[in-house]
C-alpha cells in the first residue's frame, strides 16, 4: 500500500467519522477511531521524508482537527442536556428543599489546540 492510497483511505474514514459524530453514533465513532489509529500508525513511516505529501497531510490534519472539535461540541451538548435533565428531576422531586447543589456548579471548559 502506498502513502497516497493510505491517505485516500484516511480521508474516507474521516468523512465517515464526521457523519457518525453528527449522528451521535457512539459505537461507530469508537470503531472508526480504532481504525483511524491503525491507519495513522501505518501511515507514519510511509510519509517520512516525503515533502511532496505535505499538502495532503495538511488537509488530513485539518479534517482530523475539525472532527475533534465536532466531537468536543457534541460531548458538551450532551453534558448540558444531561445536566438540565438532572436539574429538572431534582426540582420536581418532593423531597428537594433549599438550594440545589447542581445549580451552583459551573461547567468546566475544554481547551483544544487547533494550531498543532
Amino acid at each position: 500500500m502506498t502513502p497516497e492510497t493510505t491517505l485516500d483511505e484516511l480521508d474516507v474514514l474521516l468523512t465517515r467519522e464526521r457523519a457518525a459524530i453528527v449522528a451521535l453514533d457512539s459505537e461507530t465513532t469508537l470503531r472508526l477511531a480504532e481504525e483511524k489509529a491503525t491507519l495513522m500508525d501505518r501511515l507514519g513511516p510511509m510519509v517520512r521524508g516525503r515533502a511532496d505529501l505535505e499538502p495532503r497531510l495538511r488537509a488530513s490534519t485539518r479534517k482530523l482537527r475539525d472532527n475533534c472539535l465536532l466531537l468536543a461540541h457534541a460531548r458538551d451538548c450532551l453534558r448540558d442536556v444531561m445536566g438540565s435533565y438532572a436539574r429538572e428531576l431534582n426540582a420536581s422531586s418532593p423531597a428537594s428543599h433549599g438550594p440545589r447543589p447542581n445549580e451552583a456548579v459551573a461547567r468546566r471548559g475544554l481547551k483544544i489546540s487547533v494550531k498543532g
